[in-house]
C-alpha cells in the first residue's frame, strides 16, 4: 500500500529541489530512500544509462547495492528490460523466472531478493535510466504501487535531465559521469569506515550521510575525508 502522506512530502520536496542548484547524486539518493518509505519495500536504487549500458548509481541498502552490481555486470533483469520496453516490468517472484533470466534471477535470489519492479526513467521520450525496486518476499505489484513508482521515476528523470539541461550537451555527460564516479568513492568510503570501526557497510553509509547533512556538504566530500584521513563520522 502506498503511503500517501510520504508521497505528498516527496512531491513537495521535488518542487523545492528543482528550484535550487541541487547535487544530482544527493537528489537520487534521497529519491531512493523516499521510495522505500512510500511503497514499503525492502530496497531501491537508481541506475543510469551510460551509452547503452545500465550503471549502478544509488542503492538504499547493502542488499540493494549488490542487486544493482549483479544487474550492472549481467546487463539483464527486469530493470534492463523496462528500459528496452519503455514500461514497468513487475516480477512477483523471481523463482518463477529462471528461464526468463537464467543468470540474473538465481544470482539475486541468492542475496535475498525475491521480487522486483523495474521502472524506466523517461522524460519526453528520452530514456536515461531505471528506478529499481526490490522486496525480500514475493510481492504482487498492484496498480497503485506501479502508478506510484511511475510518478517517482518521472521525478528521477526530471532531476537528471534538468541538471543536464542547465549546461547543454557537455554538461549532460559531466553530470552523468559525476554520479557514476561518486558511487565509486561512496562504495570505497563505506568499506574503509566499516573496517575501521567494525560496523556494517550499511551502518557506515548512514553515518556518512548524517555527517553530510549535519555539515551541509556533499556526501562525496565526507567520503573523501574518510578515505584520506582517520576521520570517523559520529
Amino acid at each position: 500500500m502506498t503511503d500517501q502522506e510520504a508521497l505528498s512530502r516527496v512531491l513537495r520536496q521535488f518542487a523545492r529541489t528543482m528550484a535550487a542548484n541541487y547535487d544530482i547524486t544527493q537528489a537520487l539518493h534521497d529519491l531512493s530512500d523516499d521510495l522505500v518509505q512510500v511503497l514499503g519495500v525492502s530496497a531501491a536504487g537508481v541506475a543510469l544509462l551510460d551509452r547503452d549500458e545500465l550503471r549502478f548509481v544509488t542503492a538504499t541498502s547493502d542488499t540493494g547495492a549488490e542487486a544493482e552490481r549483479i544487474q550492472e555486470r549481467l546487463q539483464d533483469g527486469p530493470c534492463m528490460e523496462s528500459i528496452r520496453r519503455g514500461e514497468p516490468v513487475p516480477v512477483r517472484d523471481l523463482a518463477e523466472h529462471h528461464d526468463r533470466w537464467p543468470q540474473y534471477a538465481p544470482a539475486v535470489e541468492q542475496i535475498g531478493v525475491r521480487a522486483a519492479l523495474g521502472v524506466p526513467l523517461v522524460l519526453e521520450d528520452r530514456r536515461v535510466g531505471s528506478l529499481d525496486i526490490y522486496s525480500h518476499e514475493p510481492r504482487d505489484w498492484d496498480d497503485e504501487a506501479i502508478t506510484t513508482a511511475l510518478t517517482l521515476a518521472d521525478l528521477g528523470a526530471a532531476y537528471v535531465l534538468n541538471a543536464s539541461e542547465l549546461a547543454q550537451t557537455k554538461r549532460t555527460a559531466e553530470q552523468l559521469q559525476t554520479a557514476l564516479d561518486s558511487r565509486i568513492v561512496i562504495e570505497q568510503a563505506k568499506g574503509v569506515l566499516a573496517e575501521r570501526i567494525g560496523i556494517s557497510t550499511g551502518e557506515a553509509f548512514q553515518r556518512i550521510r548524517a555527517a553530510a547533512r549535519r555539515h551541509s556538504t556533499k556526501i562525496t566530500n565526507i567520503c573523501q575525508k574518510v578515505i584520506d584521513t582517520d576521520y570517523v563520522p559520529d
